[in-house]
């Protein structure tokens, strides 16, 4: 844990779960951590309890991952206090259980879970190299695959839907984005990795976050059991 010391890392979703619980865990190392989360009060509250562990080494940057705009803003604002990324920690995730478009024309489950980390990755490039060797590690899960119960239902990727503004289905499009960024970790693996980049992605299981509470309550309920 020592090696994480002043290493410069940002790490998106961390008003809460995963997110929240690797940024305090970062700062309490002596880590120069960067949170990224909508500027809402729980966004504030877990800043002021990482700022309470790490202190100064501690930033916000207030961020709505589903808009380009902001997360351009966030971004161009990072750059401007630093020249190098140790580590970006791609936390962030939203459940949205009905077709919802955002304000520019994307759809809002694909963007926030995928395209934001997407984006982010590709815009923070050169801070990566400049701190290579450097990694990006992407919270994605084990949902693109077929569960007991579900049949031969593996994720595909549906290039001539790819947001679902065809035919929507919240079970085909939650299987896609976890698919995608499994996808875009490798992808990142291969391009990245002569200029000493890692990139990782890991499947946290069952962990309490707030990722349910869209869920109709039976299953909300379940989950939480």
């Amino acid at each position: 844990m020592e090696e994480l010391k002043d290493k410069i890392c940002i790490v998106t979703g961390s008003s809460s779960g995963i997110g929240k619980a690797v940024a305090k865990s970062l700062a309490k190392i002596g880590a120069r951590v960067t949170m990224v989360s909508r500027d809402k009060p729980r966004g504030r509250i877990a800043y002021e309890e990482a700022r309470q562990i790490g202190g100064d080494n501690v930033k916000w940057i207030p961020t709505d991952l589903s808009l380009r705009s902001s997360i351009e803003n966030m971004v161009n604002t990072f750059q401007s206090q630093h020249e190098r990324l140790d580590i970006l920690l791609n936390c962030a995730g939203e459940n949205i259980m009905k077709k919802e478009m955002t304000p520019e024309g994307f759809d809002r489950l694909f963007f926030t879970n995928y395209l934001s980390h997407f984006l982010i990755t590709n815009l923070l490039f050169e801070p990566l190299k400049n701190a290579a060797p450097s990694k990006v590690i992407t919270i994605s899960g084990s949902s693109h695959k077929a569960k007991r119960g579900e049949g031969n239902f593996d994720a595909v990727m549906d290039f001539d839907d790819l947001q679902g503004n065809q035919h929507y289905s919240y079970a085909k499009y939650a299987k896609q984005y976890v698919l995608a960024k499994v996808l875009l970790t490798y992808e990142l693996s291969r391009r990245w990795e002569s200029y000493g980049i890692a990139s990782t992605t890991l499947c946290p299981g069952l962990t309490r976050t707030n990722h349910t509470d869209t869920m109709p309550l039976p299953l909300n309920f379940l989950f939480y059991l």
